[in-house]
């Protein structure tokens, strides 16, 4: 993805959660897990040349419609896109920060499945409320919740959302050049030009794991 070239984006957390309310009024509301982003990008005008290079080609090789057979696999081909201003953090942290090992009650976090407040070490500076993480182990992307100021000695605590969907344990923590692994968000690709032959192109992708 060729991110200099993007002018604005809409980014999406997708939630889908079950809902029940009791006759007394009280609801319950039971979360599967199964979150993803979406984003909606729209590119400035772009030349022929530029356009069809840079993004038709790019989108119809990483559609979801095509697959790729190397011998032994056959695969979707996914395209790994860092989306601008939102891929590096907006705080002066800086320094390897890393999940810390196990979960505590005092400060209160775990690094397994369904968390949503993790312990970190190391880094100093602050981890902003907005910016987007991933760990070491597996590329979901998640976003921070609250401001998390790193002192680079003691455990401090990390709130993210959606919750995670593996343990993070002593995994290190990417906090800049984050990147969606993504399809295009539907099977048709689009585009318009103007009458001076510049190229605006939309597409929403979705993220996939």
């Amino acid at each position: 993805m060729y991110q200099n070239n993007i002018r604005s984006i809409e980014l999406t957390n997708n939630t889908y959660n079950e809902k029940n309310t009791s006759i007394t009024g009280r609801t319950f509301v039971a979360d599967f897990g199964n979150n993803y982003w979406t984003f909606r990008i729209r590119t400035i005008p772009l030349s022929k040349n530029d356009f069809a290079e840079k993004f038709f080609k790019t989108n119809q090789v990483g559609s979801g419609l095509f697959y790729s057979f190397n011998g032994t696999n056959l695969g979707r081909i996914n395209d790994d896109i860092q989306i601008p201003v939102l891929n590096d953090s907006a705080g002066t942290v800086s320094g390897t920060v890393s999940a810390s090992s196990g979960t505590s009650s005092n400060p209160s976090y775990s690094q397994n499945v369904g968390s949503d407040t993790i312990g970190v070490t190391g880094g100093t500076g602050t981890i902003k409320a907005g910016d987007l993480i991933q760990f070491a182990n597996h590329n979901k992307v998640y976003m921070v919740t609250e401001d998390c100021n790193l002192d680079g000695s003691s455990v401090d605590v990390l709130k993210i959302t959606p919750r995670l969907i593996k343990n993070v344990d002593n995994f290190q923590i990417y906090y800049n050049s984050v990147t969606f692994s993504a399809i295009p968000d539907g099977d048709v690709i689009s585009w318009k030009v103007g009458l001076e032959e510049l190229y605006e192109f939309e597409a929403t992708y979705r993220e996939v794991l």
